[in-house]
């Protein structure tokens, strides 16, 4: 069987600044909207068999000197990719894919959160998608509700482009409430 894979990028790479591995799972995404929006049958089942190379792979366990591709990176890439492909994965590879999103990350709101920031905003991304994936109503309510709370689009109609931009600070102890 061919490997699916891309001839510019090396997997066994411990880069800590660009993992390549995680360009792999960036051009999945970019593949799997276009797939999606274009409705392209061909486009979308090559993003999935570049998945299920990266899931065959077990790229992650090469990430132990690198928190953010292993709890931020990594589940942001599968949980996008799932949004646009989740019903074209085979069962065995998307089981093998929620784990491997959840193998960093953790549901918002556990109480287990240690992020602030952006990593903090980056991380109720991911459980937002992973809510909808799980179709738990509760989680995509309170990270949705984190996510609106913490940031707002306004339009300038001089400059004509969306900025995002966030209401207040998301820095806060790991202690303290985020709504």
């Amino acid at each position: 069987t061919q490997a699916y894979k891309f001839k510019d990028l090396e997997y066994d790479s411990q880069d800590q600044a660009w993992w390549p591995p995680h360009q792999h799972l960036r051009r999945i995404t970019v593949l799997a909207v276009l797939g999606a929006k274009k409705k392209n049958l061909a486009i979308t089942d090559i993003a999935v068999k570049l998945l299920l190379y990266w899931l065959g792979n077990d790229f992650h366990n090469l990430l132990e000197n690198n928190w953010w591709f292993a709890m931020i990176g990594v589940p942001q890439e599968l949980t996008n990719i799932d949004l646009f492909i989740a019903d074209k994965i085979p069962d065995k590879g998307k089981d093998k894919l929620i784990a491997d999103w959840r193998n960093g990350t953790f549901k918002f709101g556990s109480g287990t959160r240690t992020q602030t920031g952006t990593n903090l905003f980056w991380c109720a991304d991911i459980s937002l998608k992973s809510g909808l994936s799980d179709q738990d109503q509760e989680q995509i309510d309170e990270a949705g509700t984190f996510l609106w709370r913490s940031s707002h689009t306004f339009k300038s109609q001089e400059i004509g482009f969306s900025l995002l931009i966030q209401r207040k600070p998301c820095f806060m102890n790991k202690n303290e409430s985020i709504i």
